[in-house]
């Protein structure tokens, strides 16, 4: 895991809700001991037009607010089965950590409604990466974050389509498999995205995400799937996360969720560890200086009307307020 932050970042972000966010399990049901009703319903019997396709992959989507995983481990480039917890909130409350019993935290990264940021112990030096989401909108290094980080819940199926981004009607492609090819416009150009989709069930098998130049960005297969009849929804239980440029592989396997709970710590779920990450130094990656490892500085430099960062400071950074959100509704939500 001893690899450009930039690059994990970018890895990882695309592994797990939306770039401005994320969310205790009494009891336990084994993904082994599958009972009937967890067998996906059977949507189409033909191949569906466009419409209803984009309607059954928003279900997910329309239907959970809130995911949580239990048991959760994660294997990144050769690293295998490292402890993990994820939460998130819909729209784009984020937070995942990783760990080990012998190299003890290993990640640290997270999204509020006011920054996004990234730690690991394995950088060299382990700094802690940030940005504020208003400035790195308008940052140079955002034209380069090819995988957008709004994609993180998408690795879980969580989809927004729109019928304007769908290219065309679905076609078969295989046994049991619809294709569905979109395009997505990003600060470097538009996106392609295929989806691969199970053509009974309508849940997303695979998608591949490449740039405009056709370039391969990303390649994410999902599998695993379990229905939940109660909330009425189909999630992925292992997930295989390639990212042929950055050289790096990321395989999850999540024995459990909880969906629609309460988060145990609330909104310091997704609040800045400032206290934990305070004998790291913080780089602001949204600062028109920033120069990713590896990269030369240019010749000369100026940055008008915007202050380089202090060692231990977040500029602008404020303690998250309580967001004005509708409350979760505990008594739809269920561990699995």
């Amino acid at each position: 895991m001893n690899r450009p932050p930039t690059i994990l970042l970018i890895g990882l972000v695309a592994l797990c809700c939306s770039a401005p966010g994320c969310r205790s399990w009494p009891g336990f049901t084994s993904p082994f001991g599958q009972r009937a009703q967890d067998t996906p319903p059977v949507l189409f019997s033909t191949i569906p037009a466009k419409e209803e396709l984009i309607a059954a992959l928003s279900v997910p989507s329309s239907k959970i607010q809130s995911l949580q995983t239990q048991g959760a481990t994660i294997s990144v480039s050769g690293i295998p089965n490292i402890a993990s917890e994820i939460s998130l909130q819909r729209p784009g409350r984020f937070r995942f950590k990783a760990s080990s019993s012998f190299m003890g935290q290993l990640v640290d990264m997270g999204s509020n409604d006011e920054m996004l940021w990234f730690w690991t112990s394995q950088g060299s030096p382990p700094d802690v990466y940030f940005a504020r989401h208003d400035r790195l909108a308008a940052s140079p290094i955002r034209q380069r974050l090819a995988v957008d980080p709004s994609m993180i819940s998408e690795a879980f199926g969580l989809l927004d389509l729109k019928p304007e981004q769908v290219v065309g009607e679905p076609i078969a492609a295989g046994k049991d498999r619809l294709q569905l090819v979109c395009r997505q416009p990003s600060p470097g150009g538009d996106l392609t995205r295929m989806l691969f989709i199970h053509s009974k069930h309508g849940y997303v098998l695979e998608q591949q995400i490449t740039d405009a130049a056709g370039k391969p960005l990303l390649n994410a297969r999902l599998s695993q799937q379990r229905h939940y009849a109660l909330d009425g929804v189909t999630l992925p239980h292992e997930i295989d996360l390639n990212i042929p440029g950055g050289d790096m592989r990321v395989q999850l396997h999540v024995p459990r969720y909880s969906l629609n709970q309460p988060f145990p710590n609330g909104d310091a779920t997704f609040a800045f560890p400032r206290e934990q990450l305070a004998q790291y130094q913080l780089i602001d990656i949204a600062d028109p200086s920033f120069v990713p490892p590896g990269q030369q500085p240019p010749a000369q430099y100026s940055s008008p009307g915007y202050p380089q960062p202090q060692p231990g400071v977040v500029p602008g950074y404020q303690t998250p307020r309580a967001a004005s959100r509708a409350p979760l509704q505990p008594h739809r939500g269920r561990l699995y």
